[in-house]
């Protein structure tokens, strides 16, 4: 939020400069026409490439959300369809694994790189556990199922860490803010009489702009914007796994 607050602030200042200055400038009728002309047809092309890194970064985030639903889920399932293996010992042991996994997630809201090794021991630990049922079962069904299911968690996890490392390119970014001055810029170009008109014609198109590409950047980083990733569902595993633990009086702690 200071970030934001800054970059306003900054963004507000510099605009106030300029237009104090622009206000001395001599323009021809015919600079002014070419102004408003440059202002519609280079804000249609700016207006795509926003909108299409917003929509970019947009379906990023959502697609990073549902993979974290989708691991949730399969963690659910995991729980589920162990109980069907009548083995009480094995199965309160995947219990409390997938409790300690799911806490782990749930409350570091993990995918950053610190906290990378400590979940791998998580999984490996889980891993372990499901061969061990798989080994005494009978029934092949369940055992797929079971395999199925692991190897979702471990391939889900694996697909959602790697799209928060995904970015826009620099290139791409530095064309947007150049694009998005000239853009604003040439609004000083157009002769206003009333000063309160022109602050806030050229004021909201600053406040929108900045908003935009402030929001944007945010959902491109979603390990340190404001816009970070839900982990919701994992709360759900952990009070079915609690529920569950407590239940068979295994309890929640190793």
């Amino acid at each position: 939020m200071k970030r934001h607050a800054i970059l306003f602030l900054i963004s507000y200042s510099l605009i106030a400069v300029i237009f104090i200055f622009s206000r001395g400038l001599e323009l021809s009728e015919c600079d002014v026409g070419v102004i408003q002309g440059f202002i519609e047809w280079f804000g249609v092309l700016y207006g795509l490439l926003l909108a299409m890194i917003v929509v970019e970064v947009w379906q990023k985030y959502n697609l990073i959300n549902n993979e974290i639903d989708k691991e949730a889920d399969a963690l659910y399932l995991l729980v589920k369809t162990a109980g069907y293996a009548k083995n009480t010992v094995q199965h309160q042991n995947l219990l409390r694994i997938i409790h300690d996994y799911a806490a782990f997630v749930s409350q570091t809201k993990n995918g950053y790189e610190n906290s990378a090794e400590k979940t791998n021991g998580h999984l490996k630990k889980l891993y372990d556990c499901v061969g061990e049922i798989v080994c005494g079962l009978k029934s092949d069904a369940i055992a797929t199922e079971l395999i199925h299911r692991v190897n979702e968690v471990v391939d889900t996890r694996g697909d959602w860490i790697a799209r928060t490392k995904e970015h826009i390119s620099n290139q791409l970014w530095i064309l947007l803010i150049i694009a998005s001055c000239v853009w604003l810029l040439s609004f000083f170009g157009l002769k206003i009489q009333s000063i309160w008109i022109a602050l806030v014609i050229v004021g909201s198109s600053v406040f929108v702009v900045t908003a935009l590409l402030s929001f944007a950047a945010d959902l491109d980083n979603p390990k340190t914007g404001l816009w970070t990733p839900n982990f919701d569902s994992f709360d759900l595993v952990l009070e079915e796994t609690s529920k569950l633990l407590n239940k068979s009086g295994g309890g929640t702690t190793h």
